[in-house]
Protein backbone atom coordinates (compact mmCIF):
# COMPACT_ATOMS: atom_id res chain seq x y z
CA UNK A 1 0.00 0.00 0.00
CA UNK A 2 1.13 3.26 -0.72
CA UNK A 3 0.33 6.81 1.00
CA UNK A 4 1.13 9.94 -0.94
CA UNK A 5 3.92 8.10 -3.49
CA UNK A 6 5.34 6.29 -0.51
CA UNK A 7 5.35 3.11 0.42
CA UNK A 8 4.85 1.82 3.51
CA UNK A 9 5.28 -1.73 5.85
CA UNK A 10 2.83 -2.89 8.41
CA UNK A 11 4.78 -3.47 11.44
CA UNK A 12 2.72 -5.91 13.00
CA UNK A 13 4.26 -8.75 14.09
CA UNK A 14 3.78 -11.92 12.45
CA UNK A 15 2.64 -15.22 14.10
CA UNK A 16 6.12 -17.03 13.95
CA UNK A 17 7.61 -13.75 15.52
CA UNK A 18 5.59 -14.11 18.41
CA UNK A 19 6.41 -17.54 18.82
CA UNK A 20 2.78 -19.07 17.22
CA UNK A 21 2.81 -21.83 14.74
CA UNK A 22 0.45 -21.74 11.85
CA UNK A 23 1.92 -24.47 9.70
CA UNK A 24 0.94 -27.78 9.39
CA UNK A 25 3.29 -31.17 8.82
CA UNK A 26 4.24 -31.87 5.18
CA UNK A 27 3.65 -35.79 6.38
CA UNK A 28 0.70 -35.64 8.97
CA UNK A 29 0.54 -39.51 8.73
CA UNK A 30 3.71 -39.55 10.95
CA UNK A 31 2.83 -36.70 13.65
CA UNK A 32 2.08 -39.62 15.32
CA UNK A 33 5.70 -40.67 17.13
CA UNK A 34 4.99 -44.35 17.38
CA UNK A 35 4.63 -44.08 13.35
CA UNK A 36 7.72 -42.66 12.93
CA UNK A 37 9.16 -45.33 15.12
CA UNK A 38 7.16 -47.74 12.70
CA UNK A 39 9.27 -46.18 9.54
CA UNK A 40 12.46 -47.83 11.14
CA UNK A 41 11.74 -51.43 10.93
CA UNK A 42 14.52 -51.74 8.16
CA UNK A 43 17.26 -48.87 9.73
CA UNK A 44 20.90 -50.20 9.50
CA UNK A 45 22.03 -52.18 12.61
CA UNK A 46 25.59 -50.93 11.78
CA UNK A 47 24.71 -47.56 12.48
CA UNK A 48 24.92 -46.51 16.20
CA UNK A 49 21.94 -43.87 16.35
CA UNK A 50 19.15 -45.13 17.95
CA UNK A 51 15.94 -45.24 15.71
CA UNK A 52 13.64 -43.86 18.97
CA UNK A 53 15.75 -41.01 19.45
CA UNK A 54 15.32 -39.65 15.76
CA UNK A 55 11.81 -40.35 15.73
CA UNK A 56 11.67 -37.98 18.97
CA UNK A 57 13.07 -35.19 16.98
CA UNK A 58 10.54 -35.62 14.21
CA UNK A 59 12.53 -38.07 11.85
CA UNK A 60 11.29 -41.02 9.46
CA UNK A 61 13.04 -43.52 8.03
CA UNK A 62 12.58 -44.17 4.07
CA UNK A 63 14.35 -46.83 3.81
CA UNK A 64 17.71 -45.91 1.90
CA UNK A 65 21.17 -45.66 3.52
CA UNK A 66 20.62 -43.57 6.84
CA UNK A 67 18.98 -41.03 5.08
CA UNK A 68 15.91 -39.57 7.42
CA UNK A 69 13.73 -36.68 6.78
CA UNK A 70 11.48 -34.60 9.17
CA UNK A 71 7.59 -35.18 8.79
CA UNK A 72 7.06 -31.66 9.67
CA UNK A 73 9.15 -29.40 7.88
CA UNK A 74 10.68 -31.63 5.21
CA UNK A 75 14.09 -31.54 5.73
CA UNK A 76 16.84 -34.35 5.12
CA UNK A 77 19.97 -35.31 6.86
CA UNK A 78 22.18 -37.81 6.44
CA UNK A 79 25.88 -39.47 6.11
CA UNK A 80 25.53 -39.37 10.04
CA UNK A 81 28.35 -39.71 12.73
CA UNK A 82 29.10 -41.14 16.07
CA UNK A 83 28.01 -38.51 19.00
CA UNK A 84 25.57 -36.67 16.06
CA UNK A 85 22.80 -35.59 18.47
CA UNK A 86 19.05 -35.84 16.68
CA UNK A 87 17.72 -32.34 17.98
CA UNK A 88 21.15 -30.38 17.94
CA UNK A 89 21.25 -31.50 14.57
CA UNK A 90 17.79 -30.75 13.37
CA UNK A 91 17.90 -27.49 14.51
CA UNK A 92 21.50 -26.91 13.55
CA UNK A 93 20.06 -27.30 9.66
CA UNK A 94 16.26 -26.55 9.65
CA UNK A 95 16.48 -23.95 12.63
CA UNK A 96 12.88 -23.05 11.33
CA UNK A 97 11.37 -26.17 12.01
CA UNK A 98 7.59 -26.37 14.19
CA UNK A 99 8.85 -29.49 15.35
CA UNK A 100 11.81 -28.16 17.24
CA UNK A 101 10.17 -25.30 18.29
CA UNK A 102 6.99 -26.95 19.90
CA UNK A 103 9.08 -29.48 21.72
CA UNK A 104 12.54 -27.55 22.73
CA UNK A 105 11.22 -23.75 22.22
CA UNK A 106 13.46 -20.71 20.45
CA UNK A 107 16.43 -20.90 22.96
CA UNK A 108 17.30 -24.06 21.96
CA UNK A 109 17.73 -23.15 18.70
CA UNK A 110 19.57 -20.07 19.25
CA UNK A 111 21.72 -21.79 21.31
CA UNK A 112 22.55 -24.21 18.74
CA UNK A 113 23.20 -21.55 15.58
CA UNK A 114 25.07 -19.88 17.99
CA UNK A 115 27.14 -22.37 18.72
CA UNK A 116 27.26 -23.18 15.12
CA UNK A 117 28.44 -19.84 14.61
CA UNK A 118 31.02 -20.00 17.72
CA UNK A 119 29.40 -17.61 19.48
CA UNK A 120 28.03 -19.68 22.81
CA UNK A 121 26.28 -17.24 25.42
CA UNK A 122 26.93 -17.58 28.84
CA UNK A 123 23.60 -18.24 29.69
CA UNK A 124 23.57 -21.34 27.58
CA UNK A 125 22.85 -23.78 30.21
CA UNK A 126 19.09 -22.68 30.02
CA UNK A 127 17.44 -24.07 27.21
CA UNK A 128 13.80 -24.14 27.46
CA UNK A 129 12.16 -27.53 27.52
CA UNK A 130 9.11 -29.38 28.76
CA UNK A 131 11.44 -31.51 30.73
CA UNK A 132 14.47 -30.45 31.93
CA UNK A 133 17.88 -31.67 31.64
CA UNK A 134 18.62 -31.73 35.32
CA UNK A 135 15.73 -32.42 37.13
CA UNK A 136 14.81 -30.18 40.64
CA UNK A 137 13.29 -32.48 43.34
CA UNK A 138 11.92 -29.64 45.14
CA UNK A 139 9.79 -29.32 41.65
CA UNK A 140 8.47 -32.76 41.45
CA UNK A 141 4.66 -33.64 42.63
CA UNK A 142 5.57 -35.56 45.30
CA UNK A 143 6.81 -32.05 46.69
CA UNK A 144 4.09 -30.16 45.63
CA UNK A 145 1.59 -32.49 47.63
CA UNK A 146 3.13 -32.00 51.00
CA UNK A 147 3.37 -28.40 50.11
CA UNK A 148 -0.36 -28.37 49.43
CA UNK A 149 -1.33 -29.88 53.11
CA UNK A 150 1.29 -27.17 54.56
CA UNK A 151 3.98 -29.70 55.64
CA UNK A 152 6.98 -27.26 56.59
CA UNK A 153 9.01 -26.52 53.56
CA UNK A 154 12.52 -27.07 55.47
CA UNK A 155 10.83 -31.02 56.43
CA UNK A 156 10.60 -31.54 53.28
CA UNK A 157 13.77 -29.85 52.20
CA UNK A 158 15.43 -32.45 54.58
CA UNK A 159 13.59 -35.66 53.26
CA UNK A 160 14.26 -34.33 49.92
CA UNK A 161 18.69 -35.09 50.86
CA UNK A 162 17.68 -38.19 52.67
CA UNK A 163 15.74 -39.54 49.69
CA UNK A 164 18.03 -38.51 46.88
CA UNK A 165 21.14 -39.82 49.01
CA UNK A 166 19.18 -42.99 49.17
CA UNK A 167 18.12 -43.15 45.34
CA UNK A 168 21.01 -41.69 44.03
CA UNK A 169 19.59 -39.21 42.37
CA UNK A 170 17.81 -36.17 41.89
CA UNK A 171 15.44 -37.23 39.69
CA UNK A 172 12.40 -37.27 41.84
CA UNK A 173 9.55 -38.00 38.83
CA UNK A 174 8.99 -41.36 39.86
CA UNK A 175 8.70 -41.01 43.53
CA UNK A 176 5.19 -41.18 45.93
CA UNK A 177 4.31 -38.85 48.03
CA UNK A 178 3.46 -41.43 50.62
CA UNK A 179 7.36 -42.29 50.58
CA UNK A 180 8.49 -38.83 50.94
CA UNK A 181 5.87 -38.15 54.02
CA UNK A 182 7.38 -41.30 55.72
CA UNK A 183 10.79 -39.91 55.81
CA UNK A 184 9.06 -36.60 57.17
CA UNK A 185 7.58 -38.35 59.86
CA UNK A 186 10.79 -40.00 60.51
CA UNK A 187 12.48 -37.11 61.01
CA UNK A 188 9.99 -35.35 63.39
CA UNK A 189 9.73 -38.57 65.13
CA UNK A 190 14.28 -38.26 65.27
CA UNK A 191 14.95 -41.27 63.76
CA UNK A 192 16.52 -39.64 60.92
CA UNK A 193 19.41 -36.50 61.29
CA UNK A 194 17.96 -33.13 60.33
CA UNK A 195 19.98 -30.74 58.62
CA UNK A 196 17.43 -28.01 57.56
CA UNK A 197 14.69 -28.28 60.26
CA UNK A 198 13.73 -25.67 62.49
CA UNK A 199 12.68 -28.56 64.92
CA UNK A 200 16.20 -29.23 65.08
CA UNK A 201 16.73 -28.71 69.00
CA UNK A 202 13.18 -30.18 69.55
CA UNK A 203 13.10 -33.30 71.56
CA UNK A 204 11.67 -36.85 69.40
CA UNK A 205 9.01 -36.94 72.36
CA UNK A 206 7.87 -32.91 71.95
CA UNK A 207 7.45 -33.19 67.82
CA UNK A 208 4.14 -32.83 66.75
CA UNK A 209 3.24 -33.59 63.09
CA UNK A 210 3.32 -31.01 61.12
CA UNK A 211 0.45 -32.07 58.47
CA UNK A 212 -2.40 -30.07 59.66
CA UNK A 213 -5.08 -32.53 58.24
CA UNK A 214 -2.75 -35.61 60.57
CA UNK A 215 -3.27 -34.55 63.86
CA UNK A 216 -6.66 -36.25 64.61
CA UNK A 217 -6.23 -38.87 61.62
CA UNK A 218 -4.14 -41.76 61.22
CA UNK A 219 -0.89 -41.68 59.47
CA UNK A 220 -1.88 -44.41 57.22
CA UNK A 221 -4.88 -42.50 56.44
CA UNK A 222 -2.93 -39.33 55.92
CA UNK A 223 -0.40 -40.90 53.76
CA UNK A 224 -3.56 -42.81 51.34
CA UNK A 225 -4.76 -39.35 51.05
CA UNK A 226 -1.73 -37.80 49.66
CA UNK A 227 -1.01 -40.43 47.40
CA UNK A 228 -4.20 -39.74 46.15
CA UNK A 229 -3.70 -35.85 45.37
CA UNK A 230 -0.18 -36.76 43.45
CA UNK A 231 -1.80 -39.21 41.28
CA UNK A 232 -4.83 -36.28 40.81
CA UNK A 233 -2.24 -33.45 40.04
CA UNK A 234 -0.43 -36.16 37.71
CA UNK A 235 -3.19 -36.22 35.95
CA UNK A 236 -4.30 -32.88 35.61
CA UNK A 237 -0.62 -31.91 34.01
CA UNK A 238 -0.22 -34.70 31.79
CA UNK A 239 -0.82 -35.44 28.12
CA UNK A 240 -4.87 -36.29 27.20
CA UNK A 241 -3.31 -38.07 24.25
CA UNK A 242 -0.48 -40.31 25.28
CA UNK A 243 -0.97 -39.38 29.06
CA UNK A 244 2.61 -39.53 29.45
CA UNK A 245 4.66 -36.48 28.87
CA UNK A 246 4.28 -32.84 30.40
CA UNK A 247 1.00 -30.90 28.58
CA UNK A 248 2.44 -27.58 27.87
CA UNK A 249 0.97 -26.42 24.64
CA UNK A 250 -1.57 -24.50 23.52
CA UNK A 251 -4.35 -24.77 21.40
CA UNK A 252 -5.37 -21.47 19.05
CA UNK A 253 -7.54 -19.79 19.24
CA UNK A 254 -9.58 -21.74 21.82
CA UNK A 255 -6.74 -21.61 24.18
CA UNK A 256 -6.89 -25.05 25.73
CA UNK A 257 -4.00 -26.66 26.88
CA UNK A 258 -4.14 -30.51 26.39
CA UNK A 259 -1.50 -31.83 24.18
CA UNK A 260 2.24 -32.59 24.64
CA UNK A 261 4.35 -31.20 21.85
CA UNK A 262 5.14 -35.09 20.36
CA UNK A 263 1.16 -35.23 20.25
CA UNK A 264 0.30 -32.19 19.20
CA UNK A 265 0.77 -32.23 16.11
CA UNK A 266 -1.45 -34.90 14.88
CA UNK A 267 -4.12 -32.79 15.88
CA UNK A 268 -6.63 -30.86 13.89
CA UNK A 269 -8.89 -29.90 16.59
CA UNK A 270 -9.19 -29.44 20.03
CA UNK A 271 -10.29 -32.43 21.84
CA UNK A 272 -11.87 -30.38 24.44
CA UNK A 273 -13.97 -28.07 22.67
CA UNK A 274 -14.10 -29.51 19.01
CA UNK A 275 -12.81 -26.33 17.41
CA UNK A 276 -10.33 -26.23 14.45
CA UNK A 277 -6.94 -25.78 15.94
CA UNK A 278 -5.73 -22.53 13.43
CA UNK A 279 -2.56 -22.54 15.20
CA UNK A 280 -0.26 -23.73 18.04
CA UNK A 281 2.01 -21.96 20.90
CA UNK A 282 4.89 -23.65 23.55
CA UNK A 283 3.90 -22.72 26.98
CA UNK A 284 6.73 -22.06 29.65
CA UNK A 285 6.20 -22.91 33.84
CA UNK A 286 7.80 -21.11 35.94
Amino acid sequence: MSVGGTQTKSREAQPDQLGINVLKPKFPQYAVLSNRKESFKTWPKYITLQPEELAEAGFIYGGVGDSVKCYYCGGGLRYWEPGDEPWTEHAKWYPSCPHIALNKGPKFVEEVQAKEKGQVSADSSRINECKPKEPNPMDSLAVAALLDFDVEKTLIEDAVDFMAKKINSRDFSNIKAKDLMEIVFDIEEGKIPMRNSVLKNTEPAEVVHTLKIGKETPVAENIEFIQKETERLKEDRACKICLDSLTCVIFLPCGHMVSCPQCAPALYTCPLCRKDIKGTVKAFFA
